[in-house]
């Protein structure tokens, strides 16, 4: 934790620049590195006037102190926390005019007391006060608090720079965002097979492949990308003990991308791109393009105020700004569901009366998936909302789960979910959008006339049990679909040329 340039609290005044979780070397969850520590570095103090840099020489007042948040109370009285020379006499306090501690039962205060670290009074050439670097054992697990204290009465203001290192048995990552190295490794190895799979599925199925299925494997590959990027920034974190600025942005870029490419994805299906239509219109094209666009960018700003909110001023302006930066991702999620929500109506609606059923079935179980998928959604905002309430205290040891893993995990069993109901098969040509001119039509409406029985049980027009790849009976589930969009009046003529959806023809 870097301190640059910290104005000095007033006189006889105590103030909280920030809180971190950190394990002890007991309950660490990797314990490869030895013992835990916080070391003080590199810390000056000067005054906010050149003029007056004599005028700090042998100032005593001044404290960097780092304390357990739970035994904060007792180790300080805020009533009493300068000491006097009546503590000095009590033995309380080595001198007047610094940090106060309480001796309290069950804790070690020879390493509370190490915490303290005071800024010694030797001025150098410039007039700052510079002071020997100090390590400090991390003998219990929980959350820390910094604090800058002034105990002195000195009349011209002062600033503090210098860093606090504090690393743990595993490395330098935060209490609170070490799980998330581990989950992102395994997710990585989750999305590899997974790409792996639907790429061996489209290969096999190649004859089959519609114009969703290119996009579902982006996703992955972008998902993939990500998730191998999180690796990347939390290692290097975790390493180095400075977060990699560049890569942490682009794993936040990342991030957005990938999210607002499931939603594409999941528009696509839902209009019945190649499915019910063979492309956008240029209106419907342009609306996608600027929704997620305009999405991008909204969780972008979004998880980047998230991400360091930490370095905020105060509890209650981070959460305005938390708000105010989630609200337009929330309107912007919103509109894009109430859109697919809609497209997926319109299409569930027309294959219901055109009595095409294996279409039917799959717009259903898509509507059912998304469904699920928002409730949870929803669920999970929620108690995000609710975890980022709780103090840092309470919610170090889950935050990682509710911040970064329960949502991926969602976005994982949601893009599963579509990949087994658009699974690349031989078959999946039955779903494809098909346009047949009129003299074509003419010619098979002729044919099927001809050769009804045959016809009957053909796969251009059903399914037979063992191409279904949902594993059910639908062998009769488009047997009228032709006649149902195909009309013929009594003169034996065609009717003006229909919209055929999804008819599919079997080499004719």
């Amino acid at each position: 934790f870097v301190i640059n340039h910290q104005a000095v609290p007033p006189g006889r005044s105590i103030q909280s620049i920030h809180n971190f979780p950190v394990y002890s070397e007991e309950d660490s969850p990797d314990r490869s590195l030895g013992s835990p520590f916080i070391r003080f570095q590199d810390f000056e103090a000067h005054s906010t006037s050149p003029k007056d840099a004599g005028s700090v020489k042998d100032y005593r007042g001044l404290q960097i102190s780092i304390l357990p948040v739970k035994d904060l109370s007792g180790i300080i009285d805020f009533s009493h926390y300068c000491s006097d020379e009546a503590d000095v006499a009590y033995g309380k306090a080595k001198q007047p005019d610094t940090l106060l501690v309480r001796e309290v039962a069950d804790l070690n205060m020879t390493n509370i007391r190490q915490g303290v670290y005071n800024i010694l009074p030797q001025a150098d050439s410039t007039g700052a006060l510079v002071t020997p670097a100090l390590q400090v054992p991390i003998l219990q697990t929980g959350v820390y608090s910094i604090l800058i204290s002034n105990c002195g009465n000195i009349p011209v203001g002062m600033v503090v720079k210098g860093s606090i290192i504090v690393r743990n048995s595993y490395g330098y990552l935060p209490g609170s965002e070490y799980r998330n190295l581990p989950f992102y490794k395994g997710l990585s190895v989750v999305y590899l097979v997974l790409s792996l799979l639907w790429t061996s599925l489209s290969i096999k199925g190649w004859s089959g492949l519609l114009k969703i299925h290119s996009v579902l494997g982006g996703v992955l590959l972008a998902s993939l990308v990500e998730a191998a990027i999180w690796v990347a920034s939390l290692t290097a974190w975790n390493n180095t003990g400075l977060r990699p600025a560049n890569l942490h942005m682009l794993a936040l870029f990342a991030s957005a991308f990938t999210s607002v490419g499931s939603y594409m994805l999941a528009l696509l299906a839902a209009l019945g791109w190649g499915v019910t239509r063979s492309h956008l219109e240029n209106g419907t094209a342009a609306k996608a393009f600027i929704l997620c666009s305009l999405l991008i960018v909204a969780d972008f700003v979004h998880d980047h105020v998230m991400s360091f909110r930490s370095t905020l001023p105060a509890h209650q302006v981070t959460m305005i700004v938390a708000f105010v930066s989630w609200a337009p991702v929330a309107l912007l999620n919103c509109t894009l569901f109430m859109w697919i929500v809609w497209a997926l109506s319109q299409n569930i609606d027309m294959m219901r009366e055109r009595k095409q059923e294996e279409k039917l079935l799959l717009f259903t179980r898509l509507w059912r998936v998304l469904a699920l998928s928002v409730s949870l959604a929803s669920i999970t905002v929620i108690v995000q909302m609710c975890v980022m309430t709780t103090s840092l205290e309470l919610r170090w040891r889950s935050q990682w789960f509710f911040s970064g893993a329960g949502p991926h995990v969602l976005f994982a069993s949601v893009l599963i979910s579509m990949m087994y109901l658009w699974a690349p098969t031989d078959g999946n040509r039955r779903y494809a959008y098909t346009h047949v001119a009129n003299d074509e039509a003419e010619t098979q409406i002729e044919e099927a006339e001809h050769n009804a029985p045959a016809v009957a049980g053909d796969t251009v027009w059903a399914v037979d049990e063992e191409d279904d790849v949902f594993g059910e009976d639908n062998e009769e589930a488009e047997d009228d679909t032709f006649w149902d969009a195909t009309k013929v009046n009594n003169n034996n003529k065609v009717a003006p040329e229909p919209d055929l959806i999804g008819l599919s023809v079997d080499g004719t």
